[in-house]
């Protein structure tokens, strides 16, 4: 008859009566393992390793304890557990925020060129010339020009300005020389 005694997660058990066994092995931090098959140490025993969730075995999932050149050891290295990596792929929520904010910055750099677009069309037509009748008449300046003084209107002769400070000439009639 066998005895196990498992100490902190370390099972032991007495070596087999051939006398020879693989080291008892610790399970991989953030996972455990199971005893498949046999005692655990013993020859032909088989432990079989599971990671919690979240995180990803790397290694073998299952190593045996067998006789190589005279010696007991395991298959293989103890397997450990290591965070999934992230997968944009399998987070659905992710791959929708992305592509919201992908459509938000297209809009939004869209509606900037159509605002830029019409501010320099509105610019340049204040300063186009205004066309002409006549394809022969001179262009206007694209400098706002000081009217003159055929564009004033006129003043009758006899009138002074109003508002004028200066006296009023005498009026000169036929004998004045």
């Amino acid at each position: 008859m066998r005895v196990f005694v498992l100490v902190r997660d370390l099972l032991f058990c007495p070596p087999s009566p051939s006398g020879m066994s693989c080291i008892p092995v610790l399970p991989p931090r953030r996972g455990s393992f199971y005893v498949e098959s046999g005692t655990g140490v013993s020859i032909g025993s088989v432990l079989a390793f599971w990671c919690r969730e979240g995180y990803q075995l790397v290694g073998s999932d299952k190593i045996y304890c067998n006789v190589r050149n005279g010696k007991s050891q395991w298959s293989n290295y103890l397997p450990v557990c290591e965070g999934e990596p992230f997968h944009l792929v399998t987070d659905r929520g992710l791959r929708v925020a992305v592509l919201a904010s992908v459509v938000s910055g297209i809009v939004i750099l869209a509606m900037s060129l159509s605002f830029l677009i019409c501010c320099l069309q509105e610019r340049s037509s204040r300063y186009r010339p205004l066309k002409l009748s006549s394809p022969q008449a001179p262009r206007q300046a694209l400098v706002p020009s000081v009217p003159s003084s055929q564009d004033l209107p006129s003043l009758p002769e006899d009138e002074p300005p109003s508002g004028s400070r200066q006296p009023p000439l005498p009026h000169r009639g036929a004998g004045w020389t």
